[in-house]
């Protein structure tokens, strides 16, 4: 993606694209309901309403209990970020799609870690679409 850019540039323009996706990631998501609430003869929410539920989640008390949980959360934003990065930095697709791979096998772990049957019940349905896809 980036190799037509000098190589003092390519690693610049990684570490801004790197910073900005969370938000355009908002901004895609937010047109993406719009566009589904408009297919369904509906207004839908506003654009930046992907916004609007993150600062209400972080605005939110922490309930986990389980610092495995928290571990697992971790090492699937930290799998997540890296390869973004490797995206952006046009390294192999195969060793990303790895990496996201082996994120949603770390959410699946920490969906295990709690006690509530509920949160098994979901981690065996992740496991289930990650075997199946």
């Amino acid at each position: 993606m980036l190799g037509e850019l000098p190589e003092d540039y390519r690693f610049v323009v990684a570490v801004i694209i790197f910073v900005l996706s969370p938000f355009l990631g908002m901004i895609i998501t937010g047109i993406s309901r719009k566009m589904t609430a408009r297919m369904q003869h509906r207004f839908g929410p506003p654009v930046i309403q992907p916004w609007y539920d993150f600062k209400k989640l972080m605005s939110k008390e922490e309930v986990a209990h389980n610092t495995a949980a928290y571990s697992m959360a971790f090492a699937f934003l930290l799998l997540n970020l890296v390869a973004v990065f490797f995206i952006l930095m046009g390294w192999d697709l195969l060793l990303v799609v790895l990496i996201l791979g082996a994120a949603q096998l770390f959410i699946a772990l920490g969906g295990y870690s709690g006690s509530s049957p509920y949160s098994h019940a979901g981690a065996n349905r992740m496991i289930l679409q990650i075997v199946s896809s």
